[in-house]
């Protein structure tokens, strides 16, 4: 009796499985043809991509351009295009044609953003007649190289909006309708704008790395963070050897629409800052700007946010007050580094600092040594107080034969002095600065190092 059960069981069992199992099948469908032609094409595309990186970090190698080489050659191998092995990224010295080689990698990199678009939007258009789905997965590998590409946006459903950037869903049907948020409800935009237009009630502009407030317009503060974004890149790129902590704090901005919002509000902060166009304020961590027409397509002077910036970066990633060292030798490091990171430039989507190429603070500092103005080494990088206010001389020895000091030590003899630079540098933030340091870090006293100095800025065009 139970073996019949036991057989009439496993019947039953044998006719469900039998049953089950074409379902199963049916439910998980053979890749079509079309899905197939696709994985095709973003197989080819990514090629494209591996090949197109693999040759600008090349370029960037041969040329020098470490930094450069090494980021651009970490996108190949990501994308299955890897240099050769054993490749080396040394940091050298700057060469006299820093500029023109990082100008030419942003020709490169322009004409490869081109046809990377170009077959990007192919498969786009091949997507939408052929297979709908792929759309989205061939729209993201666009934005991996062109984040802004509208065509895309679009072809997955996305409208723009000035305050909102892309949107999609609900929010771009609102968007539509000409709305706005505010607070949980949405009004009509015009109505929006002109409430954000008040300090308070300021847009708040995420990034990555940054937030950033402003009462102008987003889209503006949005193009402001694509430089700072690259700008933070280089710049712990090019100071690796300081010793950086939290680096990955989001860092505050603040845009302001115009000079009188800017001074308005800056001067409840630090009275004397909002005279510059931009400032960085210790007490909030946070760097404070006004947007205004500087040159055609960028509305930010380039190398005053990068001064303001570079005392942020400082601040922040070393977790203490600027003025911390100000009684250790070596008050000049914090406008210097400022004042050295001004020599910025931008090439494409990246950034890069081209150093002793700043003409401006040389010059400078080349006039106070035929004006026989420019301080004595030993008493320059022993002075334990800040500049006085009012005083341009104290000012532009600060910034002028600062930025010089450090391009000297970061660049000049071959660079033997760069890791005695990091060396002070990081001894001084660290609370171990002395009389004594300079020698220790540089191997000489200053009276030694003087007239090799005072020569190199002499001779430097």
């Amino acid at each position: 009796m139970i073996s019949r059960r036991i057989l009439l069981l496993l019947a039953l069992a044998t006719t469900f499985l039998a049953a089950f199992t074409p379902l199963c099948a049916e439910d998980t469908p053979a890749p079509t043809d079309a899905a197939k032609q696709f994985k095709g094409l973003m197989a080819e595309f990514r090629a494209l991509r591996g090949r197109e990186w693999r040759a600008l970090g090349d370029y960037s190698h041969t040329s020098g351009l470490m930094i450069f080489a090494s980021q651009d050659d970490a996108m190949a191998t990501k994308l299955g295009c890897p240099p050769e092995k054993g490749r080396k990224y040394t940091q050298g010295i700057e060469q006299p044609d820093e500029v023109a080689k990082v100008t030419e990698w942003g020709r490169r990199r322009t004409r490869m953003l081109t046809t990377v678009r170009e077959k990007g939007l192919e498969i786009l258009d091949w997507c939408t007649e052929n297979f709908k789905n792929g759309l989205k997965e061939a729209a993201t590998a666009i934005f991996e190289e062109l984040p802004d590409e509208e065509r895309a946006h679009k072809a997955i459903g996305q409208v723009y909006s000035e305050e909102l950037g892309w949107v999609s869903g609900e929010d771009a049907e609102n968007v539509k309708k000409g709305l706005l948020p505010w607070g949980r409800d949405w009004l009509e935009r015009s109505k929006v704008v002109e409430l954000r237009r008040d300090w308070a009630n300021a847009w708040e502009v995420p990034s990555k790395n940054f937030m950033a407030r402003t009462n102008t317009s987003p889209a503006l503060a949005r193009d402001l963070l694509k430089f700072l974004e690259a700008l933070r890149a280089e710049y712990i790129e090019y100071f690796g050897e300081f010793d950086f902590r939290d680096k990955n704090l989001r860092l505050g901005v603040n845009l302001f629409s115009d000079r009188d919002a800017y001074e308005r509000n800056g001067m409840i902060l630090h009275p004397a800052a909002p005279s510059a166009g931009a400032f960085y304020y210790e007490r909030t961590g946070q760097t404070y700007m006004v947007a205004y027409p500087v040159k055609a397509g960028f509305l930010f002077s380039e190398d005053t946010v990068a001064h303001e910036e570079s005392h942020q970066f400082f601040g922040r990633f070393f977790d203490v007050m600027c003025h911390k060292y100000y009684d250790k030798p070596g008050t000049w490091v914090n406008e210097a580094l400022a004042s050295y990171c001004e020599s910025v430039m931008r090439a494409a989507d990246r950034v890069a600092f081209v150093g002793y190429r700043s003409s401006y603070h040389l010059n400078i500092a080349r006039s106070m040594i035929q004006a026989g103005t420019i301080f004595p080494l030993r008493k320059f990088v022993e002075i334990d107080a800040g500049p006085a206010p009012g005083s341009w001389e104290r000012i532009g020895m600060f910034y002028s034969e600062g930025m010089s000091l450090t391009a000297f030590l970061l660049q000049a003899e071959g660079g033997k002095h760069r890791k005695g630079y990091f060396r002070y540098i990081n001894d001084v933030m660290a609370s171990r600065g002395s009389p004594k340091l300079f020698a220790r870090c540089f191997g000489e006293e200053p009276e030694e190092m003087e007239p090799r100095f005072f020569k190199w800025i002499q001779e430097m065009k």
